[in-house]
């Protein structure tokens, strides 16, 4: 899938990589610690390749064994986030039930303010099984919402903690009221994942978790659910989300599965020093619809869901599966001009870490980092076109923002990550750049 002639300009030896497992050696479906952002470089010196690598580690942390047989974002440590039923959201440990997980949909402009419009846009794989979607938050980030509400974290301000000893002060106080944490490293952590129903794809070469998905009627041109059912489901793509030293504003680092979806056109440099051009190619089985003749144009949703939970046809349906592709691959617009070093740094720490894995037949090397996005000293964005932008200025990913890759043409144009999570100036509060932190109900009120 990858070149292999890339220029090495952020791979992973195989020494820092095992320095990433418990214990210091690299083994298949060993734990990974989570990635030190309190030891970040500072914005005057890190690089991009900085990010790319916490991004990497963490997201082989989230998908670690844990001691309950499941993985780390399944584990204890994590809760689902969802809606209360009164027009806020809730925290639910993962372990007090099954985790709920809902139907990918884009998300409601009236609700979340610069949300993507198209009604609610369903995606459907090439087997016919919907994409669910969940959103999660760690200990850290629960316990930091529950003592701001209660006013017992007053000191840390309005942005999210990026020191050592900032995280260490809601530790304190989550321990004061009877938890435990672990992994502080993480610091407040939040994260969107995407879903399909493992027997609709080869199971084996997927990181899975069990989920109560809801059933449908899935006749005519509206499906009126039926009721819930437990289902396995399968990764497809992860959102991570979380500050390092010097970026209260979040590092946002997304990962797909290698099989989603084919990449547009884009450029490297190879170990020679000159440019090579990787075409796109759509020949192959994927798991979104796609065939040797599709381009990697506008992508049109063939349906919505509705407000009562319903899935209703749309753009003459019918229900069914949606092409799909990755058009702007790494995060940069797509072609032979493109960012090349920003595409080889991506390249080369995929090829290195994937390769790595694959040797150990660990199912996690068949995950891409599909890019990231932060902000050059950690200011707070003001819209996805705003200067301090750094990193993959197109970022999306093909299973949580399908419909509205730029240049979108389904009526709303997203430029990134931060053209929703973003503030109105630079002295709003930093928490607000996530859409789930001020709707969260404290731990303790459920």
């Amino acid at each position: 899938m990858l070149p292999t002639d890339a220029q090495v300009t952020c791979g992973v030896d195989q020494t820092a990589f095992n320095s990433w497992f418990s214990g210091g050696t690299a083994t298949a479906g060993g734990a990974v610690e989570p990635a030190n952002g309190f030891d970040f470089p500072p914005p005057a010196t890190n690089t991009k390749c900085d990010f790319y690598k916490w991004g990497a580690q963490m997201f082989l942390w989230l998908t670690s064994p844990d001691s309950a047989g499941g993985v780390v974002v399944d584990g204890a440590q994590f809760y689902d986030v969802v809606p209360d039923g009164s027009g806020n959201r809730k925290f639910i440990q993962n372990g007090s039930s099954d985790n709920l997980m809902q139907l990918r949909s884009v998300k409601s402009i009236t609700s979340e303010g610069t949300g993507q419009a198209g009604g609610g846009d369903v995606l459907i794989n090439a087997n016919n099984s919907l994409v669910y979607y969940g959103v999660h938050a760690n200990d850290i980030y629960a316990w930091f919402r529950t003592g701001t509400v209660n006013g017992a974290l007053s000191e840390l301000g309005d942005d999210f903690p990026t020191t050592e000893d900032q995280v260490n002060l809601i530790v304190e106080y989550a321990i004061d009221n009877g938890a435990e944490i672990t992994d502080t490293r993480a610091s407040t952590m939040e994260l969107k994942t995407s879903w399909v129903d493992a027997s609709t794809v080869t199971k084996a070469d997927f990181v899975t978790a069990q989920a109560v998905v809801p059933t449908y009627d899935e006749t005519g041109d509206t499906w009126v659910v039926t009721g819930t059912e437990t289902i396995e489901l399968a990764l497809v793509g992860m959102h991570i989300a979380a500050p390092v030293l010097g970026h209260p504003e979040l590092v946002w680092i997304s990962y797909e599965h290698i099989n989603n979806a084919p990449m547009a056109d884009y450029v490297y440099t190879t170990t020679g020093g000159d440019q090579s051009l990787v075409a796109y190619n759509a020949s192959g089985t994927w798991t979104f619809d796609v065939d040797a003749t599709y381009t990697p144009d506008v992508i049109v949703p063939n349906a919505a869901q509705q407000s009562d939970g319903s899935i209703k046809a749309k753009n003459g349906g019918p229900i069914g599966p949606v092409k799909v592709a990755q058009k702007n691959p790494w995060g940069v617009a797509p072609g032979p001009n493109n960012d090349a070093g920003n595409n080889t740094d991506l390249v080369s720490l995929n090829v290195s870490v994937m390769g790595m894995l694959s040797a150990l037949s660990d199912v996690r090397a068949n995950y891409y980092q599909i890019g990231g996005i932060w902000t050059s000293e950690g200011q707070l964005p003001l819209s996805g076109t705003d200067g301090t932008i750094r990193g993959g200025l197109r970022l999306a990913n093909s299973t949580m923002e399908t419909f509205h890759q730029y240049p979108d043409h389904n009526g709303f144009t997203s430029e990134n990550c931060f053209t929703c999570h973003s503030v109105s100036d630079r002295t709003s509060p930093g928490v607000n750049v996530s859409h789930i932190f001020g709707s969260l109900n404290p731990l303790g009120s459920n």
